[in-house]
């Protein structure tokens, strides 16, 4: 055997060797981030556990109450005066389209929505008019209609 040949063996047993190195590194990388995600996914399941089980017990408090004695129609802390709500706005149809009009009766939105294309149902009631008493109310009621 010659130092050439010496030479060459060596160079492959060495690149060999780095092949394998990087190979374990790779190996060690890939366990490490798999152990993590597990890991993390262990903590997740607690936390959601722990939660599940604190909503659980919360909405146990005052269930044990005794209420025989209360009658179904008792009314409790309410005053002798009655409070009437206001509507904010009033959903109705005018000229064949749904219209949203203000307290004051003045028009502040007309929906692309003809009334003759809606169900009996809801031509009555906007015929009616419907009380609208806060803005989401407004909002899903035109999004119902918009439909």
């Amino acid at each position: 055997m010659n130092i050439m040949d010496f030479w060459v063996n060596n160079m492959c047993v060495k690149q060999k060797i780095s092949e394998v190195n990087v190979m374990e590194n790779a190996s060690k990388i890939t366990f490490g981030a798999v152990v993590l995600l597990l890991l993390i996914a262990v903590v997740l399941s607690a936390i959601s556990v722990s939660v599940g089980l604190s909503l659980k017990n919360s909405g146990q408090v005052g269930k044990n109450e005794n209420t025989d004695d209360i009658a179904a129609n008792a009314t409790v802390g309410t005053s002798s005066v009655t409070e009437e709500k206001k509507a904010i706005y009033k959903v109705c149809s005018e000229n064949g389209v749904v219209t949203v009009k203000n307290a004051a009766g003045n028009t502040v939105k007309t929906l692309d929505v003809r009334t003759s294309f809606l169900p009996e149902a809801d031509r009555a009631a906007l015929e009616k008019g419907i009380d609208i008493f806060t803005e989401g109310e407004l909002s899903a009621l035109i999004a119902d209609y918009s439909r």
